[in-house]
């Protein structure tokens, strides 16, 4: 399954990380929104591909590949963390929840590539709870 997973912080600061989760053929399996409060776009985004990864846990997907528009949070997730990162707690949760596929790739796309999760996640700044599971497409997807 493919996950597609972004993340928005508002000008007053607010954050929220947003994802889509679909099948081979491109059907909706799942959606998922996370309004953060105060974080940066590196670390919501990073929340939304930890997200990704648990629920796609949670249905016992075998198969995962996380794409984002983030280069840095892929090359995080990609590679060893530097010690003392101030994401380390976060980067290894998503590390160590990625074991627990039989195969997990992490792939940077442009962001014209990413359009239904970068409009999810400006509509999880209108939401008023942590993580909550979508499971009916909304009208952009």
């Amino acid at each position: 399954m493919k996950i597609n997973t972004d993340a928005v912080v508002s000008s007053n600061g607010i954050s929220a990380a947003r994802g889509v989760g679909r099948n081979h053929d491109g059907d909706w399996l799942f959606g998922f929104t996370h309004l953060l409060g105060e974080a940066g776009v590196l670390e919501s985004g990073i929340w939304g591909i930890y997200d990704g990864l648990f629920l796609a846990k949670e249905k016992n997907i075998q198969q995962v590949m996380i794409k984002s528009d983030s280069h840095e949070a892929v090359a995080l997730l990609s590679n060893d963390t530097p010690a003392a990162h101030p994401l380390e707690s976060i980067i290894k949760a998503c590390k160590e929840l990625s074991l627990c596929f039989r195969c997990c790739n992490f792939l940077v796309i442009r962001r014209e590539a990413n359009l239904v999760a970068d409009g999810m996640a400006k509509l999880a700044l209108s939401c008023n709870r942590g993580c909550v599971e979508v499971e009916i497409p909304p009208a952009i997807c």
